[in-house]
């Protein structure tokens, strides 16, 4: 398991530098600074994460649709902190009974 020194910084059990995690709300997102082994592993670290207590709020799937890449890009994230909440405010449901009043 990894561990988090005193700046922040992931390492992994041997001691090795490991890349940042996705940071959750209220930290700089920066694109493809993580690649991830699956997609729902992505959408996790990166959508849910970021969306904490409030996921339930948006269409994660419409949002990871936009802001994570495909296999040959490790799913890693492709847009900017500014791009990825513009995202998440299109696919926001809490004001439309459930469904996105994003265009498709």
């Amino acid at each position: 398991m990894p561990t988090i020194d005193a700046n922040g910084a992931k390492h992994d059990n041997l001691g090795r530098y490991a890349e940042q995690n996705q940071p959750a709300a209220g930290f700089e997102l920066s694109p493809a600074t993580e690649r991830f082994a699956t997609r729902d592993e992505a959408i996790e670290r990166v959508v849910v994460a970021s969306l904490g207590d409030h996921a339930d709020d948006y269409d994660v799937d419409a949002i990871a649709a936009e802001v994570l890449g495909d296999y040959e890009d490790g799913y890693a994230q492709t847009v900017t902190t500014d791009e990825f909440w513009q995202i998440a405010a299109k696919h926001d449901t809490s004001n439309t009974g459930g469904e996105s009043d994003a265009p498709c």
